[in-house]
């Protein structure tokens, strides 16, 4: 994400500094700044696009992580097991079932 910031501030940086070239020039030099500053404002756009995509991604599996740790919180944290009920849902199944004794 520190990335992605750095690289929006870059456009940032690269159209401002075409938006002060545009109040000194004229005629064909003006056209080909604004072609420029068009295709670099479309860029942009993509971009943050791309970047606004990631964060909801990344802030949708924090919520999932908080939905999932309040439900281990609520239904493991001082639960005990007694061994019958551990045989019925672990009898003869490897994997999570293997890892206890």
């Amino acid at each position: 994400m520190d990335e992605a910031d750095s690289k929006i501030d870059s456009y940032d940086y690269q159209l401002d500094r075409i938006e002060q070239q545009l109040s000194h020039t004229i005629g064909y030099k003006r056209n080909a700044l604004i072609q420029e500053y068009n295709s670099l404002n479309s860029s942009r756009k993509k971009f943050v696009y791309a970047y606004n995509l990631a964060n909801d991604k990344r802030n949708k599996r924090i919520r999932q992580y908080k939905s999932y740790a309040a439900k281990y919180d609520d239904q493991c944290v001082d639960v005990t097991v007694s061994r019958v009920d551990l045989e019925e849902v672990c009898s003869g199944r490897g994997g999570f079932c293997s890892s206890f004794d």
